[in-house]
């Protein structure tokens, strides 16, 4: 697989659950030291007993512009430009290396229908049986203090902790810790220089359990 390019569409390890892996192993090193790739659910830790569903709460679009950017560095002018465009038309902006939106609503909606997904899932004896439970979701939406406090609210009133412990979100420079057996939560301010660092060290996961760069 060649370095200079993008990953492909498909790899045999998901580029988002080895991220997740490594964010939970660099935020949470005395929780999560070892966490298993596997699958129902993602991340699987035999000591600590814990399974990590993994998963996006993201609207097509936003993934498209996403897929799009992430192809940038590796592409020729003309594919590049082309690429851009669509960026645009996807209601996103790319201005200076950086990509901005596309516009949506800032709320969580889509991240409350993902967890309610993966509840249903679990109820339904889908996943493998551990002792807890945590989710981690990809989302690009800007919070508040007080969305935070209504979420919460919203978490406690469907009564989720019966399904998952612990809800880890990802946003732009920041992770949401939700702990629902305590009835709190706590915002992570991540530097983007982090973000990027855990971002590429995801992409080598991919690329190392794949056969590793062309000519290695």
């Amino acid at each position: 697989m060649d370095p200079n390019k993008p990953l492909p569409a498909h790899t045999k390890l998901n580029y988002h659950e080895c991220y997740a892996k490594i964010v939970l192993e660099d935020l949470f090193a005395s929780t999560f030291s070892n966490l298993l790739l596997k699958d129902k659910p993602d991340l699987q830790d035999i000591q600590t007993q814990i399974g990590i569903e993994v998963t996006i709460a993201e609207t097509p679009k936003t993934k498209e512009s996403e897929k799009l950017y992430s192809t940038l560095p590796y592409v020729r002018e003309e594919t590049r430009l082309k690429n851009i465009g669509r960026i645009g038309q996807c209601g996103a902006t790319y201005e200076h290396g950086i990509l901005y939106g596309p516009n949506g609503v800032d709320d969580f909606t889509l991240i409350n229908g993902r967890i309610n997904v993966k509840a249903k899932k679990l109820h339904k004896g889908e996943y493998k049986e551990f002792s807890e439970y945590h989710l981690f979701i990809f989302s690009s939406i800007w919070v508040s203090e007080s969305m935070l406090k209504d979420e919460l609210s919203y978490l406690n009133q469907k009564r989720l902790v019966d399904c998952f412990q612990k809800i880890d979100i990802q946003l732009p420079k920041k992770l949401l810790y939700f702990d629902l057996t305590q009835n709190s939560y706590k915002v992570f301010s991540i530097d983007g220089d982090k973000q990027f660092q855990w971002a590429s060290e995801a992409r080598e996961c991919c690329l190392a359990y794949n056969g590793g760069y062309n000519g290695a």
